[in-house]
């Protein structure tokens, strides 16, 4: 019963070995602070929404695991590479503007990442964006998404996988911004109620997923090891019978 018990334990710890680490939901990468950086920018004529200026020029710093990657840029695009297209605003719910967003690709990456691949890629099916310009914040919230990069690799392992991947925008410190025309009808009375056509905001960014290790491997001499214990132990087993 006990060399029974001693092969299995055995055959636990080779099983164990190979098998995958799962980990608990965790931030997958953020922003330093983006209190001051412009990340959008709306059209309220043409219902446009582009990335602002501090988007594209490595205005951001990225935060993996505690890592800091100075110079990030991210970019959204449609799922061919392409400017993503936000449908024209039709629908209010409790004060907002609700954009639909189509299908597209997040991608978030540093020069700090000498990995060859993005800090993080994040596709996407579909999102709601809300813009209630009356109001300080809003979240952008992604349907379906699913994570690729080094961030990945940082938390878990190289080769780590996810799950359960999610990340949003939250919008802050709208500012509109006036036309010529507008900035002089509104020093001409302070009473007149116009209607701005454009506006900027900034934006905080958030991630997270169930990360899970990539296998661990079970050095090629391991197997041998416990074949050459375990027969051992049965003839010594045998050697005592007799």
């Amino acid at each position: 019963m006990k060399l029974r018990n001693l092969a299995l334990s055995m055959a636990l710890l080779a099983g164990a070995a190979l098998s995958s680490q799962a980990m608990a939901t965790q931030t997958v990468l953020t922003f330093a602070d983006t209190s001051e950086s412009v990340l959008f920018n709306f059209d309220f004529d043409t219902g446009a929404i582009t990335l602002g200026p501090s988007a594209g020029n490595g205005d951001l710093t990225a935060i993996v695991g505690g890592t800091s990657f100075a110079d990030t840029s991210f970019t959204l695009t449609d799922a061919g590479g392409g400017d993503l297209n936000f449908t024209t605003p039709g629908t209010s719910i409790f004060g907002a503007t609700a954009f639909g967003v189509e299908a597209g690709i997040l991608t978030i990456d540093s020069p700090a990442n000498a990995a060859g691949i993005p800090l993080l890629q994040a596709t996407f099916d579909s999102a709601l964006f809300l813009s209630p310009f009356s109001v300080s914040a809003s979240d952008v919230a992604f349907n379906n998404v699913a994570f690729s990069g080094e961030a990945l690799n940082i938390l878990g392992g190289e080769g780590a996988t996810s799950e359960n991947e999610s990340f949003s925008f939250s919008l802050a410190n709208f500012q509109f911004v006036l036309s010529e025309d507008e900035e002089s009808i509104q020093s001409f009375s302070a009473q007149l109620i116009f209607a701005p056509t454009a506006a900027t905001a900034t934006a905080s960014f958030t991630s997270s997923a169930d990360i899970t290790a990539s296998p661990v491997p079970v050095p090629a001499a391991l197997p041998l090891m416990f074949s050459g214990l375990l027969g051992g132990l049965l003839f010594g087993r045998r050697k005592a019978a007799a």
